[in-house]
């Protein structure tokens, strides 16, 4: 408060028929609400070196922005985790929330790769319990790849016994080869 607040001038004050002045009571306003303003949605979408475009989430309702980031050539997983991770972060710094993380899958199911796939779902899983908002992990592989389906089971597995995973749907979608397309 500062001092010529706090000192009352001879307009705050008001006489009365006893001729002693009386303060007059002042209200305090509050700063008018700010409305919320609408939060737009984001899906980031990441694709891996060797996924098949097809096969990406269709999402219902509002249309979304989209952000991809895609695997350069050369670029190890863990480059291109990092890379969305820091995505994601710029995102939720915006006035924007992300609404679906979609990985498209690559043929690659080494460990170096599969322990990507799983920081990124743990990246993920932070940010919707950090940001308290909905969020859909969402990966999409090959159906004919078998060794891959089984890494899959296993990574979605040991994302959902991670602290806050019940607050977040993880999908499995498989793709199948389109007829008549080439290998």
């Amino acid at each position: 408060m500062t001092a010529e607040a706090a000192a009352p001038s001879r307009a705050d004050h008001h006489h009365h028929g006893s001729g002693t002045p009386r303060q007059r009571k002042t209200r305090v306003l509050s700063p008018p609400r700010e409305q919320a303003s609408e939060i737009s949605k984001t899906q980031v979408v990441v694709v891996e070196e060797g996924a098949r475009a097809q096969g990406l989430p269709e999402r219902q309702g509002e249309p979304e922005q989209t952000a991809v980031v895609a695997q350069t050539q050369g670029e190890s997983a863990l480059e291109l985790v990092e890379r969305a991770i820091h995505r994601i972060a710029t995102i939720e710094r915006s006035p924007t929330e992300v609404s679906q993380v979609s990985v498209l899958l690559g043929p690659d199911c080494d460990e170096q790769t599969m322990a990507a796939r799983r920081l990124l779902g743990c990246a993920v899983l932070a940010y919707a319990n950090a940001s308290r908002r909905p969020c859909e992990l969402v990966f999409v592989g090959r159906w004919e790849d078998r060794e891959l389906r089984r890494q899959l089971w296993e990574l979605v597995e040991a994302l959902v016994t991670e602290p806050g995973s019940a607050k977040v749907p993880i999908r499995l979608r498989f793709s199948h080869r389109a007829a008549g397309a080439r290998a």
